[in-house]
This record gives structure tokens, sequence and C-alpha cells, in this order.
């Protein structure tokens, strides 16, 4: 459950945006974070954060499967420019 070392240091930021006031090094951090999970997470370990019940791991998935969905339509647009 290569997950959990994911959820701690993710779950606080996204639940309360904390991530948006911060200054922009703590914002860099976040969402390096955000993409290095985004690297390592199989859909195996999504389907089980999102079947474990734990609030904490359905935040943390939905935050880092929407953040992919964002990254992956904005890589499409700029395709379409260029």
């Amino acid at each position: 459950m290569e997950y959990y070392s994911y959820i701690q240091p993710l779950y606080l930021n996204v639940l309360s945006g904390n991530f948006l006031g911060g200054n922009c090094k703590n914002v860099d951090a976040f969402i390096e974070s955000t993409k290095l999970a985004i690297d390592k997470l199989t859909d195996r370990d999504f389907i089980q954060m999102y079947s474990s019940g734990n609030w904490r791991e359905l935040i943390t998935a939905s935050w880092l499967q929407h953040f992919l969905m964002l990254c992956n339509t904005i890589s499409k647009g700029i395709n379409i420019i260029f």
C-alpha cells in the first residue's frame, strides 16, 4: 500500500485549500508532491484508496485524479495550439 505515503502530506492541503494561500515555495512544493504521487500511484492504488472507506484516502484520490485530468486537458490544449 504505497499510497499511504502520499495521503498524509497532501490531504490537509487539499481539504482546506492551504496550498492556495501559501507563498510560491509552498505552492511549488505542493505541486511537486502532487506530481510525484500521480507518477508513482497505479490504478490499483487509486481503486484501493476509493474502496478504503476512509475520508482522507477518498479526498486525496479525488484530488489527484482531478489534477491529472486538468494536466491532460491543458496539455491537449497546448498541442492543439502548437
